[in-house]
């Protein structure tokens, strides 16, 4: 059953943190049902500095197949601000796919993460809608981001693929795009940031970051480990609570006819009152503490899965370090081959001509073509190197670091507004028998 009526608060976007009429700092999920009926947060407020680019929403999850050919497909449906509607049907599959192109387009950039695959239960009701809330919460969060959302080709056009057929052309087209193409896409995208910020003098805020977050993620994994144990131990409980008021109970009925008899029906009042406090904690709603706890939980799991994709995105910043720095070695050797071939190295043999090794002239065209085209690569790997590196120490980690210290925030004071609520629920309970 739902914590504090948590589910029921969400499905109606209250806020757990604002009063009635005023406006919410955070929306709960509509329909965020789990094993454990964790209160799961949706895109808080303190992230949209800016503008949202449009309106998306993932409905009506459709399982079809058999067997092995199984699959559960969603219908998204939304705008661009000031742009044509869009609707389409997409599997797990092609968020995922989504997911991994834009990762790859934008190196050291938190790209919003998404839920994670599960081989067990995957058809069940409560996992499917489980899902659809995080894809939804995935899109949304996209949009939350010009950069990914409209600067870039790749999420307009794959929110307006309703074919197949054109999530196919979408595929080959990414594919394809060279490195320079992604380079000058990613430019445009931050070309503010790239105007105002400066290059970073070393990399020691990377490093500190990688190494930070290298612990932290274990450190917020045996978080959420302890959390959860917190949240089984006051499911018992409250368990244990009920079975003790069904007991009591049954020993006040024992004691009523002898206590009359002795002509002290008075002397049943104390544990008579007892049991009716009991059985009004009791009555209460349901899980209260650990529902409690499970709004911790469900920050600490936001907290990780966005530690994980800044991670994510600062070792993909370092794939394109290594991609640049192999690229450049490769384009060294090709320059020592050509500067042998020009000076009259490497000439084929008769036993070579015989069996077709090229001769110098070729040989030697090829290698200079060889040559300038790694030359070109290494320069444009660089150029998106000094790029992605500058967006990432400028910008990126402070925009994580203030995501991270408001989602803190945001933990602390629902927690601290459930907690009240309980002890003041508590308090009307048992404040009455208190001497």
């Amino acid at each position: 059953q739902d914590s504090l009526g948590l589910a029921a608060m969400a499905s109606n976007g209250a806020s757990l943190l604002e009063p009635e009429g005023q406006s919410p700092k955070v929306t709960l999920s509509p329909s965020a049902a789990s094993d454990r009926a964790k209160a799961a947060m949706l895109t808080p407020r303190w992230e949209a500095r800016e503008a949202q680019c449009g309106e998306v929403s993932v409905e009506q999850p459709e399982t079809a197949g058999s067997a092995m050919s199984r699959h559960t497909t969603y219908l998204v449906v939304g705008r661009f601000n000031g742009g044509d509607d869009f609707s389409s049907r997409k599997r797990y599959s092609d968020f995922e796919w989504l997911r991994k192109v834009l990762v790859g387009c934008f190196p050291g950039v938190l790209v919003p993460p998404m839920p994670k695959k599960q081989s067990r239960g995957r058809f069940e009701d409560a996992f499917v809608e489980t899902r659809r809330a995080g894809l939804q919460e995935f899109l949304r969060r996209c949009l939350l981001r010009r950069q990914i959302a409209l600067d870039t080709p790749t999420m307009p056009t794959f929110l307006a693929a309703n074919t197949e057929e054109a999530m196919e052309e979408l595929r080959k087209s990414c594919e394809s795009r060279t490195l320079g193409d992604k380079c000058r896409q990613f430019k445009v995208a931050f070309a503010q940031e790239l105007r105002n910020l400066e290059l970073p003098p070393d990399d020691t805020r990377l490093v500190q970051v990688h190494e930070f977050l290298a612990s932290h993620l274990l450190q917020l994994r045996n978080l959420v480990t302890s959390l959860l144990l917190v949240i089984e131990v006051h499911r018992s409980a409250s368990g244990a609570v009920a079975g003790l008021q069904k007991s009591m109970a049954s020993l006040c009925d024992g004691e009523c006819q002898l206590l009359a008899e002795a002509s002290l029906e008075a002397a049943q009042g104390p544990r008579a009152e007892l049991l009716a406090a009991l059985g009004r904690q009791c009555e209460a709603p349901q899980g209260a503490l650990e529902g409690n706890y499970e709004v911790l939980l469900a920050a600490v799991e936001r907290e990780l899965s966005d530690a994980e994709a800044m991670q994510e995105g600062l070792d993909t910043l370092e794939q394109l370090r290594k991609q640049m720095l192999d690229l450049k070695k490769a384009a060294e050797a090709s320059e020592v081959t050509l500067k042998r071939l020009r000076e009259g190295g490497d000439q084929p043999s008769k036993f070579g001509k015989l069996f077709g090794q090229k001769d110098p002239e070729a040989q030697l065209e090829e290698v200079r073509t060889q040559y300038e085209h790694l030359m070109q690569e290494s320069i444009l790997a660089e150029e998106f190197f000094v790029a992605a590196r500058t967006v990432a120490i400028g910008s990126e980690l402070d925009r994580f670091m203030a995501d991270k210290l408001a989602c803190h925030r945001w933990a602390m004071e629902a927690f601290a507004k459930l907690q009240h609520q309980t002890g003041r629920r508590l308090a009307a309970i048992w404040g009455p028998l208190a001497p």
